[in-house]
C-alpha cells in the first residue's frame, strides 16, 4: 500500500525513467536539459530519502532550488544554440514543471506538519 510519503519518490522515479527513455526516442534534442533533469530527479529522490536532515538546512534547500532553476534555464538555452532553432515558449515549460516540483517539495519539508 502506498503512503503519502512514498508518492513523491515514486513520482520522481517514474520521471527519471521517462527522461532516461527519451534518450533512445530522440537522441539529439535537449541533451543538456535531459542530463540536468536526471541530476535534478536523483537529487530530489535523495532529499526525500533524507528528509529529516534537510528540514534543518533551509538555506541549503533554497540554494538547491535557485541552482536547479538557473541550471535548467542555461541548459535549455545551450540546447537551442546546438539545435540551431529559435527559442520556443513550450520548451520553457520544463522550468514550470521544476518550479511546481520544488514548491511541492518545499511544502513537504517545511510547511506540512512533521
Amino acid at each position: 500500500m502506498m503512503t503519502p510519503k512514498t508518492m513523491p519518490i515514486l513520482f520522481m522515479t517514474a520521471f527519471l525513467m521517462f527522461v532516461i527513455a527519451t534518450f533512445s526516442w530522440v537522441p539529439d534534442d535537449f541533451v543538456v536539459t535531459r542530463i540536468l533533469g536526471i541530476a535534478f530527479a536523483i537529487t530530489y529522490i535523495f532529499f526525500q530519502l533524507n528528509k529529516e536532515t534537510f528540514r534543518k538546512k533551509k538555506p541549503f534547500f533554497k540554494l538547491f532550488f535557485l541552482t536547479s532553476v538557473v541550471a535548467l534555464f542555461i541548459g535549455i538555452s545551450i540546447d537551442h544554440v546546438f539545435m540551431n532553432s529559435g527559442l520556443r515558449a513550450q520548451d520553457y515549460f520544463i522550468l514550470v514543471i521544476v518550479l511546481l516540483a520544488m514548491t511541492k517539495m518545499y511544502e513537504d519539508f517545511y510547511v506540512a506538519p512533521h
